[in-house]
């Protein structure tokens, strides 16, 4: 680990323009490299159970609500089936609550390294969001091919399925990386985000349109990010149209949350180590 270690001074982070702070995160892109390298070599050696429960949890997920909300309270989707809305959702929603958690308590759990190694500590959330990306894949893999196979979206429509992707890479690390801001200092805090993850869950449209939605609850719906960017999500893979144009303040709010996390953490970086 330490081979790829560039020298970096923590007392010079704030001292570093915003941009020349970034410059420097880019620099150390072998380090994060070796993070998920190591994440994959810990994670290969448990069971074979435990690699296809990645599989299996989303799957047995689906069977679940399509049951539920599908049959029994026969949500209408328009001429997506079901179980295709469901796992275009789990797509996105698996994708964010992992990172997100293991992002918030990425500074507690890696206290060792960062006493003995002088490094950005962004780093940390920069490599658990790609391993997560890792470990999600197979399933944006699966809906993309489901979609194509069953729905037919346009080339053009296509297209914004890895933009839409991406958006939910930045604004999950977005978010990761405010948590581990937080928790550092307040340890509970990741706690409290556990909870406040099961009320997302149920108001981020992931298990039904929002065309069940009244109209006048419909701007606190979208006040979450997340609402948007499966909009343009399930759009791209022609399940479903773009019904408004709230997603523009998605896009524009994810932006502004990822870019306000690097700030603080350039900010709180030389004081980290203190409080680890």
């Amino acid at each position: 680990m330490t081979k790829v270690t560039k020298e970096f001074n923590l007392n010079s982070s704030e001292e570093k323009s915003f941009i020349g702070y970034i410059l420097e995160i880019l620099s150390h892109y072998e380090l994060a490299f070796a993070f998920v390298r190591k994440e994959i070599i810990v994670k290969l050696s448990k069971t074979f159970l435990g690699k296809l429960w990645l599989l299996f949890q989303p799957l047995i997920t689906i069977i679940i609500y399509s049951i539920f909300f599908g049959q029994l309270l026969k949500l209408d989707t328009g001429s997506s089936p079901y179980p295709l809305f469901l796992i275009s959702g789990l797509t996105l929603w698996n994708y964010f609550s992992s990172c997100s958690s293991i992002g918030g308590n990425i500074l507690i759990s890696n206290q060792d390294i960062i006493r003995k190694t002088p490094f950005p500590k962004i780093i940390l959330n920069v490599s658990s969001a790609l391993y997560t990306l890792l470990e999600q894949l197979p399933l944006f893999i699966i809906v993309i091919i489901l979609a194509i196979l069953y729905q037919q979206p346009t080339f053009y429509q296509l297209i914004f399925a890895p933009i839409a992707y991406l958006m939910i890479i930045l604004f999950s690390l977005g978010v990761s990386n405010l948590l581990a801001n937080l928790s550092y200092k307040k340890r509970d805090i990741i706690y409290v985000y556990t909870y406040v993850l099961q009320v997302l869950m149920w108001t981020t449209p992931v298990f039904y349109p929002t065309t069940i939605i009244p109209e006048r609850f419909l701007p606190i719906l979208y006040i979450n990010p997340l609402t948007g960017l499966l909009d343009i999500f399930r759009w791209s893979l022609n399940i479903q149209p773009l019904p408004n144009n709230w997603f523009l303040f998605s896009l524009l709010s994810t932006l502004l949350i990822f870019l306000v996390s690097i700030f603080l953490y350039k900010r709180n970086e030389k004081f980290i180590s203190d409080y680890i």
